[in-house]
């Protein structure tokens, strides 16, 4: 997507499409004023006041609405604008934004409100972003972490990170500019000691991305193991409906089922596949390749077994499945069917074989346990990550910057240590600076900010 000239005037409807009690429709631009004045029947004086009027087409009424005028830069888009706040339904909705698109307004692109804002110094593209992430939050730890970001704790990081770049080329430029005699001998130890801080905080802050990454997209949750196991019977009773189909027919789930839920303010994909074992059927066969190949997708493998499956082991394909170390948690299913005497003999068999792995006891029949399991896997999410900051990134763009930023210090710091010429560690220092600047969007690219503010919805 291509963001148009900002000369023009845009409106949009910035509230959810569909029937509502109240729908509001929004005009940026130099001509706000005058063209919603030319639809509307009181006159706009005062800013950030409420006037109750009639939008009208030729005499004829659409709707009884409030309105209010906000006078640039005094806005969230630095330009003037107005708002129209008119009954929700669509009819409505439609009419008054083609008034004002006949009165010389534009539609508005996705993101163009926020994009005028950040052309306008009204935000800086971690603040855009964090809009974003606000709208599609949808558990309440994601929620905090965009509020967060968006009132400026990690622009702060940023900032801070820059300034000491800055100040480390400052104090390794000195020497390049000006003779020998007119500065103070470099002090070697100085210099090393703020290419530390520089490379650890930016280390620190990255390595929260990954736990980031995962409350603002959701844990993935596979749920493997042989068949009738209870796999199917414990997904629905994790996500509270019946997503999975139960049959004591072995091969019953064959493609990949899919459900979300938050659990304890953390957003959960699971994904029910079909029971991993050996089967000459080319549909189940076909079935169980999908969930192999899931494994590697997934953040979290849900390893259901049973009391036969534990009993077959050692023969058994569940012994060899390649889950990376760390993702797999067991779960033992179908207890309320077990004496103590079997279910110890499953605890000393799985405990043999699978050396220091999470094991949780559940019934899914009986629904017992199932709160166990749920704090396993918040426990789970929390290793994911040992930073202990409150600001958690969770941009790739930011990452990536980030990364490559981590990666320009090193290098200047070790071309320094070896005694290269000073005019190629500054350079090497200026382009780290210079990731840290494109985060926020201090140097330009307009590539960049294409793609970043096409994704967010019409009206923002």
């Amino acid at each position: 997507m291509k963001l148009r000239n900002v000369d023009e005037t845009i409106c949009a409807l910035c509230t959810p499409p569909g029937k509502s009690s109240v729908a509001v429709i929004r005009v940026s631009g130099n001509k706000a004023l005058d063209i919603c004045q030319k639809i509307f029947t009181k006159e706009l004086k005062k800013p950030r006041y409420f006037y109750f009027g009639k939008i009208l087409k030729n005499q004829s009424l659409i709707d009884e609405a409030l309105c209010v005028f906000f006078k640039g830069p005094s806005s969230f888009t630095g330009e003037d604008v107005v708002e129209f706040h008119v009954h929700g339904g669509p009819e409505i909705v439609k009419k008054t934004i083609e008034l004002l698109l006949n009165q010389g307004a534009t539609y508005a692109d996705p993101g163009e409100f926020s994009y005028r804002a950040f052309i306008n110094n009204k935000i800086d593209l971690v603040k855009a972003e964090s809009i974003s992430n606000i709208i599609n939050s949808d558990s309440d730890t994601a929620f905090k972490n965009s509020i967060l970001n968006f009132s400026g704790e990690i622009n702060k990081k940023f900032n801070d990170i820059r300034e000491l770049g800055i100040s480390l080329l400052a104090n390794i430029e000195s020497r390049v500019d000006f003779p020998e005699d007119e500065v103070p001998e470099i002090n070697k130890k100085e210099i090393i000691d703020q290419f530390a801080e520089i490379i650890d905080r930016l280390t620190f802050f990255v390595s929260s991305y990954k736990k980031g990454a995962l409350i603002m997209n959701g844990v993935k949750v596979l749920i493997l193991g042989p068949p009738n196991v209870g796999k199917s019977s414990l997904m629905n009773r994790i996500v509270l409906q019946d997503k999975s189909i139960v049959s004591d027919i072995p091969g019953t789930t064959r493609d990949v089922i899919h459900s979300e839920i938050v659990i304890k303010g953390i957003k959960f994909n699971f994904f029910d596949v079909a029971g991993i074992r050996d089967s000459n059927n080319p549909i189940e066969k076909q079935g169980i390749k999908k969930a192999m190949e899931k494994i590697d997708y997934s953040d979290i493998v849900l390893h259901v077994l049973d009391d036969d499956s534990c009993n077959n082991l050692e023969r058994s394909d569940q012994r060899n499945l390649k889950i990376p170390r760390g993702k797999r948690i067991l779960v033992l299913n179908k207890i309320d069917k077990l004496t103590k005497s079997q279910l110890s003999a499953c605890n000393k068999q799985i405990s043999e074989i699978f050396k220091d792995t999470k094991l949780v006891h559940v019934s899914a029949k009986e629904n017992s346990n199932i709160d166990l399991l749920e704090n396993a896997l918040i426990e789970r999410v929390v290793e994911f990550d040992d930073n202990d900051s409150e600001v958690l990134m969770t941009s790739n763009r930011q990452y990536a910057l980030s990364q490559n930023a981590i990666k320009n210090f090193i290098e200047a710091r070790n071309l320094f240590e070896q005694s290269f010429h000073l005019e190629i560690v500054v350079e090497e220092i200026r382009a780290g600076i210079d990731c840290i600047a494109q985060i926020t969007g201090e140097i330009s690219n307009e590539d960049i900010y294409d793609v970043l503010f096409s994704t967010f919805c019409i009206g923002k």
